[in-house]
Formats: structure tokens, C-alpha cells, sequence
């Protein structure tokens, strides 16, 4: 399966550690190429990349920046990507809302 989608919402959940609270980045880009899924995004402060294998709508994903981690669920033809993410010393959940598919 080869798809990218722009214009992206990601909701980030902070439940543990020094910043807790919720934040939304627009225009994320989520790209999914075979069992690849890369997901990317501006915060106030960076650009995130998480990139991972995986198979049937489960991915670990990886920072190599930042060393972060997260799992990433998608049931098929779901318009959302969930999973639970540990970045330093924060950690929680996200919830990605693909939002204009561009390529198939």
C-alpha cells in the first residue's frame, strides 16, 4: 500500500511529565509505503519526524532525532492514526486525522 496525505491535524496528549496538556499541529505529513509509515510536523520549537516498520495497522515508529518512540494503530480505511508516544521525559498519546489523501 502506497499513500501520502498533506494538511494532516495531529493532536498530541501530554499525560506525564513537566508540560501536560494537549496540543494540535496542522499541516502534518503522513506517508505510508509498503509497511513504512513516516509521520512529520512543525511544533513551535522543531520539525518532528517519526518513521517505522510495521504490518496489518500497527507500527513502532522512532525520532532518530530525538530518540522518541511511539506505536502508531490504524484500522483499514480508518481516516485516523492513534497510538502512545515517550519523547525524553514527556510521554502520552496522539491521534493523527489524515486529511487530503494525495497519492495512492
Amino acid at each position: 500500500m502506497n499513500e501520502s496525505w498533506k494538511e494532516c491535524l495531529i493532536e498530541v496528549v501530554t499525560t506525564a511529565g513537566a508540560d501536560l496538556g494537549i496540543e494540535q499541529h496542522l499541516n502534518a505529513e503522513v506517508m505510508l509505503r509498503d509497511n513504512e509509515l513516516v509521520i512529520s510536523y512543525h511544533t513551535s520549537e522543531r520539525y518532528e519526524v517519526y518513521r517505522g516498520k510495521g504490518a496489518n495497522g500497527h507500527w513502532d515508529l522512532r525520532n532518530g532525532e530525538t530518540g522518541g518512540w511511539s506505536s502508531a494503530h490504524r484500522t483499514p480505511e480508518s481516516e485516523t492514526i492513534e497510538g502512545l508516544w515517550h519523547d525524553r521525559s514527556l510521554s502520552g498519546y496522539w491521534k493523527v486525522r489524515l486529511v487530503k489523501l494525495v497519492s495512492q
